[in-house]
């Protein structure tokens, strides 16, 4: 059966369910939290996308052979 990503739709649903009650119930000071956590996460796929964006132009040899034509 193919991986599509629907498997951890539940736990999704259930984690913004979390944030959304406890946003409401602790205010700013846990929105400021909350934009810490998401930049993380976007930092940390943004080196995800460009160490497999570098990889696939390397063809598969590595990042660093990746970024060599840039």
């Amino acid at each position: 059966m193919p991986h599509d990503g629907t498997d951890y739709l539940h736990y999704i649903m259930i984690g913004l369910a979390v944030f959304s009650v406890i946003i409401t119930l602790g205010g700013m000071k846990v929105i400021g939290y909350t934009d810490v956590i998401q930049v993380t996460v976007l930092i940390i796929g943004g080196f995800a996308a460009a160490y497999m964006a570098l990889d696939k132009v390397s063809g598969g040899t590595g990042a660093v052979q990746g970024s060599q034509p840039l």
